[in-house]
């Protein structure tokens, strides 16, 4: 809301009236200086805020800065990490299925060896059962030489008592 000079001040041949206008910026003169002041120190307020408001949205735009390339490294890594897990895994999976096809293969290998000496330890003892029926026979059919007595011996010495 404006005030208009007219109706503040009455209007004289030539103008307003210079008592009235004196005495209204004698009286309204602080108001005046107050005013004035309090703009100058807003005015330099502001330019402080406006440099703190650029010094922070500064610092905002590199901390934003910082924090992209954070996420980006962070992102780099869980994908590095994650492509290496992946490896791991696949080297893993083909070792272990290395490890069992030769556990199988040995496995294998161990039976067959135990079938092989088990049919090996049938025959040995049915050869051997053999042998040892046959040793029997031998044996039971061995029939010792008739021994002569030891009587015809006392001849024999009695004989070479005389004759000595």
């Amino acid at each position: 809301m404006s005030i208009k000079p007219s109706e503040m001040f009455k209007i004289k041949y030539k103008g307003y009236d210079v008592r009235a206008v004196d005495e209204y910026f004698y009286q309204n003169g602080n108001k005046l200086e107050e005013a004035i002041s309090r703009a100058e120190i807003a005015e330099k307020e502001l330019g402080e805020l406006k440099q703190k408001y650029e010094a922070l949205y500064a610092e905002h735009v590199a901390l934003t800065n910082s924090i992209e390339s954070r996420e980006k490294a962070a992102d780099e890594i869980s994908r590095i990490a994650l492509k290496e897990a992946n490896t791991i895994v696949e080297t893993a999976n083909r070792n272990a299925d290395s490890i069992v096809k030769e556990a199988l293969a040995t496995a294998r290998q161990i039976l067959v060896e135990m079938s092989n000496l088990g049919n090996e330890a049938i025959f040995l003892k049915q050869h051997v059962k053999e042998r040892m029926g046959r040793l029997a026979k031998v044996i039971d059919d061995f029939t010792l030489p008739n021994i002569p007595s030891l009587d015809c011996l006392e001849l024999v010495d009695e004989n070479e008592e005389k004759d000595a």
